[in-house]
């Protein structure tokens, strides 16, 4: 069950502590069915719980980077008012050049059209 936006909100303590780096590398997660960035994981001292949230956003960030609908949207945008300098909110990190990882791309897109059926 996804989470609330207020709970996504409530992730503001972590993730905006979140410092964007250059050199981050890019991987697919296969929970949430998006790619994420090294830089955007949640401190250590995060609960697993709590951090675990913000697969919603990259799941949200795989549909962008497609152009597929998405049904998070809403936490996305909640995200986004709460910790807007999280890097995983960078507008490069949205876009099918900004990821520049055929191999990821070509996942997202198998990923969705799977999910189509």
């Amino acid at each position: 069950m996804p989470p609330t936006p207020k709970q996504i909100a409530e992730l503001a303590d972590i993730f905006s502590r979140c410092r964007y780096d250059p050199d981050a590398t890019v991987a697919y997660d296969m929970l949430s069915g998006g790619p994420h960035w090294t830089d955007e994981h949640a401190p250590s001292d995060a609960s697993f719980e709590r951090w675990t949230l913000i697969r919603f956003l990259w799941n949200h960030r795989g549909a962008l980077i497609i152009g597929a609908p998405s049904k998070h949207e809403e936490l996305w945008n909640a995200g986004l008012q709460a910790f807007p300098t999280w890097p995983g909110f960078r507008p490069e990190r949205s876009t099918p050049e900004g990821l520049d990882n055929d191999k990821i791309l070509k996942r997202l897109k198998g990923d969705y059209r799977r999910s189509r059926r």
